[in-house]
This record gives C-alpha cells, sequence and structure tokens, in this order.
C-alpha cells in the first residue's frame, strides 16, 4: 500500500472536467449499453466533449483506485481508534 494516494490520469483537463461533472456511475452505465465504440480510440460523448474509450477506462480505474486508497486509510484510522481506545480501557 501506498502512502500517497495515485496520481491522477494523464488526460486532458477538458475531458477530466467533463468525465467528474457527468460522475463513475453514469459513465460505467454510458459504456455498458453498447451503443458507443468499443475499440480503445472510439470516441464517447461525454455532455459537450468527445472523449475517448481509453481516457474514459484510464479514468475509472484512476478513481477505483483512489476510492480503494481512501477504504485502506479508513480501516487504518479505525484500528488505530480501536487499539488507542482499548489502552484508555485497561489504563
Amino acid at each position: 500500500m501506498s502512502i500517497f494516494p495515485p496520481n491522477p490520469p494523464d488526460i486532458p483537463p477538458e475531458a477530466m472536467k467533463a468525465l467528474e461533472l457527468m460522475g463513475e456511475v453514469p459513465v460505467r452505465a454510458l459504456l455498458s449499453t453498447g451503443r458507443v465504440g468499443h475499440g480503445q480510440g472510439a470516441d464517447i460523448p461525454i455532455g459537450t466533449v468527445q472523449v475517448t474509450r481509453l481516457y474514459v477506462e484510464q479514468w475509472l480505474q484512476w478513481k477505483a483506485m483512489r476510492s480503494d486508497f481512501w477504504t485502506k486509510i479508513g480501516v487504518v484510522a479505525a484500528i488505530l481508534a480501536a487499539v488507542f481506545s482499548c489502552f484508555q480501557l485497561f489504563k
């Protein structure tokens, strides 16, 4: 586990902004409909921006890695809180 959150993908800022505005769940739903292209170079309309499928997949992977990172941080914090509360209990 890295002690730093994952770096954002190297995609154009306008594509990142469009993806963030649309959100993770709608983007996944858009990809699963089958109405968008299937190759990594296929253009996918996100709002008023055309984003390649490769950028969308990189963004979704980054979002998952970031969520996983913060979940692990939360687990570590909860374990530390439990340990310190046990110390206080037996003090």
